[in-house]
Protein backbone atom coordinates (compact mmCIF):
# COMPACT_ATOMS: atom_id res chain seq x y z
CA UNK A 1 0.00 0.00 0.00
CA UNK A 2 1.19 3.33 -0.83
CA UNK A 3 1.81 6.40 1.58
CA UNK A 4 -1.46 8.02 0.77
CA UNK A 5 -3.45 5.10 1.61
CA UNK A 6 -4.58 4.02 -1.60
CA UNK A 7 -3.58 0.22 -2.47
CA UNK A 8 -2.78 -0.77 -5.99
CA UNK A 9 -6.18 -2.16 -6.98
CA UNK A 10 -7.37 1.34 -6.07
CA UNK A 11 -4.93 2.89 -8.07
CA UNK A 12 -6.10 0.52 -11.11
CA UNK A 13 -9.43 1.43 -10.57
CA UNK A 14 -9.17 5.49 -10.97
CA UNK A 15 -7.22 5.06 -13.75
CA UNK A 16 -9.41 2.29 -15.36
CA UNK A 17 -12.43 5.05 -14.60
CA UNK A 18 -10.65 8.16 -15.98
CA UNK A 19 -9.99 6.48 -19.64
CA UNK A 20 -13.38 5.59 -19.21
CA UNK A 21 -14.65 9.12 -18.94
CA UNK A 22 -12.24 10.00 -21.16
CA UNK A 23 -13.22 7.78 -23.92
CA UNK A 24 -17.12 7.98 -23.62
CA UNK A 25 -16.58 11.90 -24.05
CA UNK A 26 -14.25 11.18 -27.25
CA UNK A 27 -16.26 8.51 -28.51
CA UNK A 28 -19.55 11.20 -28.55
CA UNK A 29 -18.62 12.02 -31.96
CA UNK A 30 -18.73 8.74 -33.51
CA UNK A 31 -22.61 8.27 -31.71
CA UNK A 32 -20.57 5.17 -29.75
CA UNK A 33 -19.84 4.90 -25.58
CA UNK A 34 -16.20 3.26 -24.58
CA UNK A 35 -17.36 -0.03 -24.83
CA UNK A 36 -18.09 0.26 -28.61
CA UNK A 37 -14.55 2.11 -28.68
CA UNK A 38 -12.81 -0.97 -27.15
CA UNK A 39 -14.22 -3.40 -29.16
CA UNK A 40 -13.60 -1.46 -32.59
CA UNK A 41 -10.09 -1.41 -31.29
CA UNK A 42 -9.69 -4.90 -31.14
CA UNK A 43 -11.76 -5.58 -34.07
CA UNK A 44 -9.24 -3.48 -35.80
CA UNK A 45 -6.60 -6.27 -34.94
CA UNK A 46 -8.46 -8.37 -34.73
CA UNK A 47 -11.51 -9.88 -37.62
CA UNK A 48 -13.95 -12.74 -37.53
CA UNK A 49 -13.58 -12.98 -33.74
CA UNK A 50 -16.42 -14.89 -31.52
CA UNK A 51 -18.85 -11.90 -30.10
CA UNK A 52 -17.66 -13.71 -26.65
CA UNK A 53 -15.08 -13.89 -26.55
CA UNK A 54 -14.11 -10.47 -26.84
CA UNK A 55 -16.48 -10.38 -24.00
CA UNK A 56 -14.25 -12.26 -21.99
CA UNK A 57 -11.19 -11.01 -22.91
CA UNK A 58 -12.46 -7.52 -21.94
CA UNK A 59 -14.65 -9.02 -18.87
CA UNK A 60 -17.60 -7.54 -20.27
CA UNK A 61 -20.86 -9.41 -19.42
CA UNK A 62 -22.71 -10.95 -22.54
CA UNK A 63 -25.65 -8.63 -22.17
CA UNK A 64 -23.46 -5.34 -21.82
CA UNK A 65 -21.39 -6.84 -25.09
CA UNK A 66 -24.48 -7.68 -27.29
CA UNK A 67 -26.30 -3.85 -26.39
CA UNK A 68 -22.49 -2.29 -27.46
CA UNK A 69 -22.88 -4.48 -30.92
CA UNK A 70 -25.66 -4.14 -31.50
CA UNK A 71 -25.58 0.03 -31.20
CA UNK A 72 -22.36 -0.72 -33.49
CA UNK A 73 -23.83 -2.56 -36.02
CA UNK A 74 -26.97 -0.27 -36.30
CA UNK A 75 -24.30 2.94 -36.86
CA UNK A 76 -22.90 1.05 -39.59
CA UNK A 77 -19.40 0.09 -37.82
CA UNK A 78 -19.47 -3.19 -37.05
CA UNK A 79 -20.99 -6.67 -39.21
CA UNK A 80 -22.26 -9.45 -37.21
CA UNK A 81 -22.87 -13.11 -39.09
CA UNK A 82 -24.43 -16.08 -37.20
CA UNK A 83 -23.09 -18.79 -37.41
CA UNK A 84 -25.22 -21.48 -38.74
CA UNK A 85 -24.29 -24.22 -36.78
CA UNK A 86 -24.32 -22.60 -33.18
CA UNK A 87 -27.06 -19.64 -33.68
CA UNK A 88 -25.80 -18.46 -30.24
CA UNK A 89 -22.38 -17.69 -31.89
CA UNK A 90 -22.12 -14.25 -33.57
CA UNK A 91 -18.82 -13.42 -35.42
CA UNK A 92 -17.91 -9.47 -35.59
CA UNK A 93 -16.32 -7.85 -38.49
CA UNK A 94 -15.62 -3.89 -38.88
CA UNK A 95 -17.30 -2.63 -41.72
CA UNK A 96 -15.46 -0.37 -43.94
CA UNK A 97 -17.61 2.92 -42.24
CA UNK A 98 -15.93 1.17 -38.88
CA UNK A 99 -12.53 0.97 -40.23
CA UNK A 100 -12.03 4.60 -41.58
CA UNK A 101 -12.74 5.36 -38.03
CA UNK A 102 -9.99 3.38 -36.32
CA UNK A 103 -6.77 5.96 -37.26
CA UNK A 104 -8.86 8.69 -35.55
CA UNK A 105 -9.91 6.19 -32.89
CA UNK A 106 -6.04 5.18 -32.81
CA UNK A 107 -5.01 9.04 -32.14
CA UNK A 108 -7.88 9.66 -29.36
CA UNK A 109 -6.02 6.41 -27.60
CA UNK A 110 -2.08 7.52 -27.78
CA UNK A 111 -3.17 10.62 -26.99
CA UNK A 112 -4.60 9.70 -23.67
CA UNK A 113 -1.77 6.87 -23.31
CA UNK A 114 0.61 9.81 -23.57
CA UNK A 115 -0.86 11.95 -21.14
CA UNK A 116 -1.25 9.57 -18.89
CA UNK A 117 2.51 8.64 -19.14
CA UNK A 118 3.83 12.29 -19.31
CA UNK A 119 7.37 12.32 -18.65
CA UNK A 120 7.88 8.91 -18.71
CA UNK A 121 10.53 7.96 -21.01
CA UNK A 122 10.13 5.38 -23.32
CA UNK A 123 12.31 2.54 -21.27
CA UNK A 124 9.76 3.78 -18.45
CA UNK A 125 6.69 3.27 -20.27
CA UNK A 126 8.07 -0.31 -21.45
CA UNK A 127 8.52 -1.42 -18.47
CA UNK A 128 4.50 -0.12 -17.44
CA UNK A 129 3.32 -2.22 -19.97
CA UNK A 130 5.64 -4.93 -19.21
CA UNK A 131 4.37 -4.91 -15.42
CA UNK A 132 0.66 -4.50 -16.27
CA UNK A 133 0.95 -6.83 -18.55
CA UNK A 134 2.12 -9.59 -15.82
CA UNK A 135 -0.27 -8.33 -13.46
CA UNK A 136 -3.20 -8.93 -16.02
CA UNK A 137 -2.06 -12.44 -16.31
CA UNK A 138 -1.47 -13.02 -12.51
CA UNK A 139 -4.73 -11.19 -11.94
CA UNK A 140 -6.45 -13.44 -14.23
CA UNK A 141 -4.55 -16.49 -12.33
CA UNK A 142 -6.32 -15.02 -9.02
CA UNK A 143 -10.22 -14.60 -10.47
CA UNK A 144 -10.17 -18.10 -11.66
CA UNK A 145 -9.91 -19.28 -8.20
CA UNK A 146 -12.73 -17.67 -7.65
CA UNK A 147 -14.73 -19.14 -10.31
CA UNK A 148 -14.07 -15.64 -12.46
CA UNK A 149 -12.33 -16.31 -16.06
Amino acid sequence: MRQDGIPLGGLIDIIHRNHIIYLNAESKKFGITATGFVIMMYLSQNQNVIQDYVARCFHINKSAIARAVQKLENAGFVHRIVEPSNRRASHLFLTEKGAEIILEMARIEKLWEDTALAGASEEKRSQVYLLLGGMVQSSLIIAGKYGEE
